[in-house]
Parts: structure tokens; sequence; C-alpha cells
């Protein structure tokens, strides 16, 4: 057993019993290899990652490589999760030094923690092009001793590149917009959906701000023609997605990429971040595409990862459990995968035939090429059901019948399998993503259980994981751990802010308030202004701000948002909450030429120029559950909804007010007229989105 026995991460448990003398990330490995006069091997990955797992099994379980790194370096293990602010540091030194980054990220660092070299994922032996491990840890073993005055070079430059963050000092035009919308939508996959080619992710994030813009743009400010394509582009995209293997078609979720461009075999792994913000974005597609006939698709897409959420990712203390592995018994997928043979041996003939037609079953044979690979294949929407009843003229209503049978039966099957292991640590960033997200599925769907389950987990996570005015980024074994990063609180912020939004609650407007003001005591940059994404660097160079969005939104971005709305929320309030979104916006380092990673920074850019409408509501004795649910379908990024005192005079009809940086209309007396006064200040009959 390691110095990695101790830890609470079930990533860094697991690796306690390897030969290597791991040490966690602190400062005594640290003074231990200046002591020693040795490099620090630092591997960074995750539980849910698949080539982590390779790399453990092939070189740190061997006995004559650890012995090479336990003789030659000092070796420190960290979780991704866990530890995000050590992630995107290394991440980004190792794009400096080898154009790589990803998982497993292997970096060799000096004593003083710079890096000077890195790669991923390394073989045991030489092979795929790539030289093995133990040819690796050699040849660094011997530059670092033989080139002192190289390696010092080398991390002086890394060291002033990590710290060098050159700020624009102004916002960007609104033209910005127009301009990065029609980026995205010419570099949308035209067949198959999603951005560029293989491997894909889903961006989300860029999928949310098209969808924004859709809903709300001015026709005169972008054109019938953009608006068209940009919902082509999500029509095609979340339909591709929705059908091809990366989504589970037996048990409901994502996982976390696919490997291919159509979608069809990912890697298996599946993420609640990822899921939480795939929510989101198909519930945001169902509200705006009710006359669409692919509409249902993305209801039943929603409400079956949602269900996914339930049976696989809850704690029964109301929380969300972080990601499950890609593996099981050492394969990755075969959890999700079947063989022609066991589709044949659990299902009838009949239904052995239609689901062999629909998701391409076969024995390796048929163009799947996750079957080709190991004779197992990925469910994936091969042939649609309108394909099938007209070439076996049979009805689509018993097709659908057949394929509903036969999907409770293979997934009966497949929860008797060894189940990937499922990380039930909770991240406040992760949990909060899905907070919001079921807000937004139960406003738009209205079931009162999305709502229970978001604030059940929602107070949880503020009974247990503030403390005072600090957030915490983990919780496992009954204990909150780790002050908590930017993302951690911006995305509680906005999922806080949303819980207000449909519960009109006090608490919740303070807690968002409280939240916010600490997160500017603790990362924001008092010399030019934006948020640093850790408070305590702990020595760390590249004290980094963060405004490109990867697998989860920008934290700037977010936090851009959210003080737009508390400004909106709390006037009167002694915190220039809009002065300060507007220095976060003119912080950005650099001009946006990929929107695909400023998506955020762009929907927040949008909401600063078009600042939100307040729907004020005076409750009157009339004002019902439906009432709420009538308001619900009116707000979106730029409509939010606020409550004044209730009247306590008898017989009083509730009235409405929309109201812009302070100056309010008419008093409304009816939903009726409250909409006609949003629509005529979007100038516009286009639907609202949430």
């Amino acid at each position: 057993m390691n110095l990695l026995s101790k830890e609470k991460s079930p990533y860094l448990k697991e690796a306690s019993r390897q030969p290597v003398n791991w040490h966690p990330w602190c400062e005594e490995a640290f003074k231990k290899a200046g002591d020693e006069n040795k490099p620090v091997l630092l591997d960074i990955g995750a539980s849910w990652c698949h080539w982590c797992h390779v790399l453990d099994k092939e070189s740190y379980d061997n006995k004559e490589i650890a012995e090479i790194i336990n003789k030659n370096f000092i070796a420190i293990k960290v979780d991704r999760d866990e530890r995000p602010d050590l992630d995107k540091l290394y991440q980004e030194a190792a794009q400096m030094i080898s154009g790589q980054g990803g998982w497993p990220l292997t970096v060799f660092l000096t004593h003083e923690k710079i890096p000077f070299y890195s790669g991923t994922y390394f073989p045991p032996v030489e092979r795929f092009g790539m030289p093995s491990f133990r040819n690796v840890l050699e040849s660094v073993c011997r530059y670092y001793n033989e080139n002192k005055s190289e390696i010092a070079s080398i991390t002086k430059s890394i060291k002033e590149s990590l710290e060098k963050k050159n700020a624009r000092n102004e916002i960007p035009s609104e033209n910005i917009i127009k301009e990065s919308v029609i980026k995205l939508i010419n570099s949308i996959d035209t067949i198959n959906g999603g951005f560029g080619s293989s491997p894909k992710f889903p961006n989300s994030e860029a999928l949310h701000f098209l969808l924004g813009i859709y809903a709300e743009a001015d026709d005169k400010k972008i054109s019938k023609e953009i608006l068209d394509s940009i919902l082509d582009a999500i029509m095609l995209t979340l339909t591709s997605m929705a059908n091809g293997g990366f989504y589970d078609h037996l048990r409901g979720g994502f996982h976390r990429y696919s490997t291919d461009e159509e979608w069809n075999v990912p890697h298996f792994e599946k993420m609640l971040s990822d899921n939480a913000l795939l929510l989101e974005v198909y519930m945001q597609a169902y509200k705006l595409t009710k006359n669409h006939p692919k509409n249902h698709l993305f209801k039943k897409i929603a409400e079956e990862t949602i269900e996914y959420i339930k049976a696989e990712m809850l704690d029964e203390k109301g929380f969300f459990y972080s990601s499950q592995d890609a593996d099981t018994n050492n394969e990755e997928g075969e959890y999700y995968t079947w063989t022609e043979k066991e589709i044949n041996q659990i299902l009838s003939g009949k239904e052995a035939k239609f689901i062999s037609l629909y998701y391409g079953i076969a024995d390796g044979k048929s163009g799947n090429s996750f079957a080709d690979v190991n004779g197992r294949n990925v469910l994936y929407i091969r042939n649609s059901v309108e394909e099938i009843s007209k070439s076996l003229s049979i009805t689509i209503d018993e097709i659908n019948q057949i394929i509903q049978t036969s999907g409770k039966k293979l997934l009966a099957e497949r929860q008797n399998r060894i189940k990937p292991f499922t990380d039930k640590t909770l991240y406040t960033n992760s949990n909060a993503l899905m907070i919001n997200s079921l807000i937004t599925a139960y406003k738009i769907l209205e079931k009162d259980e999305y709502m229970e389950l978001a604030l059940k987990a929602l107070t949880f996570i503020m009974d247990n994981l503030i403390k005072g005015r600090t957030l915490y980024h983990t919780y496992n074994d009954s204990e909150a751990r780790i002050q908590g990063f930017l993302d951690d609180y911006q995305y509680l912020i906005h999922a806080i802010l949303a819980a207000y939004e449909i519960t009109f609650d006090r608490k919740y407007l303070d807690t968002a308030a409280m939240l916010s003001k600490s997160a500017i005591e603790k990362f924001w940059d008092n010399s030019s202004g934006g948020f640093y994404y850790a408070e305590n660097h702990a020595g760390i160079i590249g004290h980094d701000k963060q405004y490109t969005d990867a697998s989860t939104p920008a934290g700037n971005s977010i936090a851009v948002i959210n003080l737009i709305k508390l400004s909106a929320l709390t006037e009167g309030d002694n915190i220039d909450y809009l002065g300060k979104a507007e220095t976060t916006l003119k912080n950005i380092p650099s001009t946006i030429t990929e929107p695909l990673y400023y998506s955020t920074y762009l929907t927040s850019l949008n909401l600063f120029i078009n600042y939100p409408i307040i729907i004020k509501i005076e409750k009157g004795n009339d004002y019902t559950e439906q009432t709420a649910k009538e308001l619900f379908r009116l707000t979106n990024q730029r409509i939010i909804l606020d409550v004044k005192p209730e009247s306590e005079e008898i017989g009083k009809p509730t009235i409405f007010y929309a109201c812009k940086k302070g100056t309010c209309s008419k008093p409304l007396n009816s939903i009726n007229e409250l909409q006609a006064v949003l629509l005529n200040i979007y100038n516009k009959r286009r639907n609202f989105l949430i």
C-alpha cells in the first residue's frame, strides 16, 4: 500500500495497491523531489477514464516499470474530477509542450511544479507509433540529469507563457454574435450533425447558444435564412445523437463522446455533467419545435435521461453521483454491447428479427464498427421504424411495441451483468448543472417530480457543502472537502436562481447573493477584473481565468449571466453586479476566432447587450399553480420572474409588470396582456424559450 490508501477519491484509492510509491498532490512530495534532486512524474486521470485504466494495468501495476519510477522519480497521482484546477493548468501546459492533452495526462515536472515534458497514454512496449513507457521514463530521467540548463530554459518559457494573460480590455461589438452564428453553422456536419469530424463531442454549450439565438433573435438583425439554418442544424444534430450508439437505447442517458462521425460507436463512460447539459438542450429544443415532426423524440430522450439519472446516479440522500466507468472485466463497452447469439437467446424469433433489423445486429460483418472490432454490437438505430414497416408490411404501432418489449428484456438481462463502476462522489459543479436542467424540465413538462428531485439535491448541497460563506467542491464518506472552485460557485448560483424563479422563496435569492459576494471576495482579480479559477493556488504557476468552454461551460461566462440576473433581481444591493459583469466581459484574453469554444461567453455577451426583462408579479387571490405554469412558458434567458409581496386585500386580482433596468410597464391584468407587451418588446412572433 502506498500513500494513496488514505485518500477519499475512489480513483486514488484504487491506485493505492499499485507498486508505485504514489503521493497525493502535496508540498511534501515536491520538497522530497527537491531534496533528492529527482523529477516529478505527475499522472492525472479519473475513475471513468478507459485509457487511464489501461495505463494503470499495463504500466503502473508492472513491478519492473514501478521500480524504474520509484528509483528515479517522485510520483504524484491526481484525480482530475477532485482537482480540476490542477488538470486545467497542466492540460494547458501539455498543449504548449507537445500539442496534446487528454486523459491520462502524463507530465514531468521540476520540484518547483513547472512542467518540462508531457504526453498522454504510453504503451508498455513500442506500438501504435508511440515509444514504450519504459523508454520514456529512462529518457526523461537521463535528460533531466544531463541537461539542467536546457530544462531551466524550457521551464522559464513555460512559466512565462502560463502566467502571461493579455486581456482585450474591451467588450466585443454585437456583430460578433452574428459572425459567430454563421461560423458555427458553417462548421456543422450536414450529413451526420454535430461540429466537425470524429471524434465527436456534443458541444452542448454551442447548441445552447444557437437555440437561444433562434428563440430570441430579432429578424431584423439575423436573417430568416440564418435562423432556418440554425433550426436545421439543431434538428439534425439532436436527432443523430439520439439515434446513434452515443445514446443508451435501453436505459437512457448519453455516453461521453462518439469515436466516429455518425454518433454510432461511443467511448462508453457516462458523465453526470454531460447528461445535465444535454438534458437542458433537448428540453429547450422540445419547447422550441412544438410543430416539428421530430419534436416528440426530444421529449422522449429527455424523459428517458431523467429516468436513467434516477435509476443509476441518484443517492438516497438526494444528490447525484458523478460518473460511470466505460469498462467491465477490463473490456471497454462490454456491459453495453451484444452478440447476435445473445440477442437470439434472449428474445423470441420474431423479436430478434425486428431488433436485428432496427439496430443492425450482426456477427461483425454489418458495417457496425464496434462489432467489427470484437464481435459485439453497439445498439444504434440502423433502420427506422418507418423503413421496417414499409419493407415488411407491418404497422408502425406493432413495431414500436416489439421494440419496447424487447428493450425491457434486454435491459433486464443487462442488469444481471457486472456493472461499470459508479463514482458515488458528489461534485458541486456537476450536481448544480443537473439541478438547473431538472428545473428546466419541470418548467417545460410541468412534472412536479422533476422539481422535487432538483430541490432535494439543492437542499442537500446548501445544508452540507456550504459552511459559513465557503462552498465546498466535493462530498464523500459523509464529509465535505476541498474548497470550491469558480465553477462550483457559479454553476450553483445559476441553479439557485433557477430555484428562486419556480418557488419565489427568498432564501434562494439571499443565498445566491451571498455566494456571489463570496465568489467576488475569493476569485476576483482586483487589478484587471475577471475571476480566477481557484482561490488558493498553493504556489501553482499560471493563475488561470477560464473563458473557454470545455466539456462544461466557462466559469467566467456563467458568472456574467449570474451577475446580470442578480443586478436585475436585487435592485438597491450595494454590490455593483452589472459593473463586475462588464469588466469580466472585457477581460476575455483574445479575439473570438473559434466560437465553438466561446459559446457560453457569447450567450453571456448577448444577455449583457440585451439586458433581461423582469416580469414582476403582484400576487392576488386569483394566483394559482396554473398561473405559474403559464408564466413559465414565457420565460427564457432574457425573461425572468420575480414576485412582489402578496397583497392582503381580499379579492384583489394578480397584476403583472414587465420591467427593464428599473423602468416598468403599466400594470397588466392578464397573461395575455403581458405576452402582448413581451412580443412588442421582441418585435417578432417566435416561440419563447427558457
